[in-house]
């Protein structure tokens, strides 16, 4: 009976964890992506920016 019950709480345990890590799995790629779209942003401003400075320069 023992043997058994350990089997049992061996396999809840086994579940849990392919859980887990498909949520980290989850989590670290909806991490990535939002850095990606916060670099993507941050370069357009960026030439958003100079392309600005650029214009303002031309009609000096």
């Amino acid at each position: 009976m023992t043997g058994l019950i350990m089997a049992a709480v061996l396999v809840a345990y086994a579940v849990d964890n392919f859980q887990l890590r498909r949520q980290v799995r989850q989590l670290l790629a909806d991490r990535e992506k939002r850095e990606q779209r916060e670099r993507e942003v941050g370069l357009l401003r960026l030439m958003r920016g100079l392309l600005a400075m650029r214009d303002q320069r031309k009609g000096e």
